[in-house]
Formats: structure tokens, C-alpha cells, sequence
């Protein structure tokens, strides 16, 4: 559980930061939803 937790934390952080000036909110929370599926 704490593995994925940091792997997810990891993804997060690094997505968010690609995202983050080419996205919207709902966007990225749509794809992270997405990757929890």
C-alpha cells in the first residue's frame, strides 16, 4: 500500500508539473482518476 501510495505520490508530482501550464483542474483530475482505475 505505502509502494504505491509513494509510486502514485511520485506520478502526481511530476504530471502536475507537466500538466499544470497545459491543462485545466477538472482535466488532471480526470486523468488521475483515470490512472487510480
Amino acid at each position: 500500500m505505502i509502494h504505491v501510495l509513494s509510486m502514485l505520490e511520485r506520478i502526481t508530482v511530476y504530471e502536475l508539473q507537466q500538466i499544470r501550464g497545459s491543462m485545466c483542474e477538472q482535466e488532471y483530475v480526470r486523468k488521475i482518476s483515470d490512472h487510480l482505475r
